[in-house]
């Protein structure tokens, strides 16, 4: 029923907002790993 759904719609649509969500989490993902090593960095500092 939802595969039949998607195969209605246009399917270049629904690849555009799988990149929007992939791209999201991908720079999620980066902003975390980034703040983790800031956060590091000070403790590390201030000891």
């Amino acid at each position: 029923m939802f595969l039949e759904k998607i195969r209605k719609n246009d399917p270049i649509r629904l690849y555009d907002r799988f990149e929007q969500v992939y791209f999201s989490f991908f720079f999620a993902k980066l902003l975390i790993t980034y703040y983790m090593q800031f956060s590091y960095f000070f403790t590390s500092n201030s000891r």
